[in-house]
C-alpha cells in the first residue's frame, strides 16, 4: 500500500490535528498524532518506521501529494491547520524574518511557556522573561559562558 493509503487508513484530520482512527501498539484510537521536536519546533509523526513532518502528512491527506518542502503561511510551524500549510519547491527562508520577541535569537517556547535564548544557533537556555533571555545573551557574548 502506498503512503497515502496508509495515512488514509490510519488517521483522520480535524481542526489542525491528525487523530489515530485505529489502535496501534501503545497508541490508542482517538489519540492525537505527532510529537514536537524542541529544537525545530515542528511536529513529527512516525509512519511505517519512518518519521515525517506532521504537516506533510496533513497535506498528503488533503491533496494526495507528499510535498518536498512545507511553508507555514503565518510562520507558526505548530499551526497545522490545512489553510496554513503550503507546499513549496524550496525550504522557507528564515533570513529576513523578524523574531517574535523583537530580539535576534530569542523566541517563545510554547510547550514550556518560556523564552529560548540562542547565539549563532547555540542554545543558551530557557528563561521566564524576554529580558532574562536577552541578558543571558549579553553575558554569553561577554564571556560569562
Amino acid at each position: 500500500m502506498d503512503l497515502y493509503g496508509v495515512i488514509k487508513e490510519t488517521f483522520r484530520y480535524e481542526n489542525g490535528n491528525l487523530y489515530y482512527i485505529v489502535s496501534k501498539k501503545s497508541i490508542n484510537k482517538g489519540s492525537i498524532a505527532g510529537s514536537i521536536n524542541p529544537t525545530t519546533q515542528q511536529s513529527y509523526t512516525m509512519v511505517g518506521g519512518k518519521m515525517y513532518l506532521t504537516a506533510k502528512l496533513i497535506y498528503l491527506l488533503h491533496y494526495k501529494i507528499l510535498p518536498e518542502y512545507i511553508n507555514f503561511l503565518d510562520g507558526d510551524s505548530l499551526n497545522l491547520k490545512i489553510e496554513n500549510i503550503k507546499s513549496s519547491i524550496k525550504p522557507e527562508s528564515k533570513k529576513g524574518r523578524k523574531a517574535s520577541s523583537g530580539f535576534k535569537g530569542i523566541c517563545f517556547h510554547k510547550p514550556t511557556k518560556k523564552w529560548i535564548a540562542r547565539i549563532n544557533n547555540k542554545h543558551i537556555g530557557l528563561f521566564q522573561t524576554i529580558e532574562e533571555a536577552h541578558s543571558a545573551q549579553i553575558n554569553y557574548l561577554n564571556g560569562a559562558k
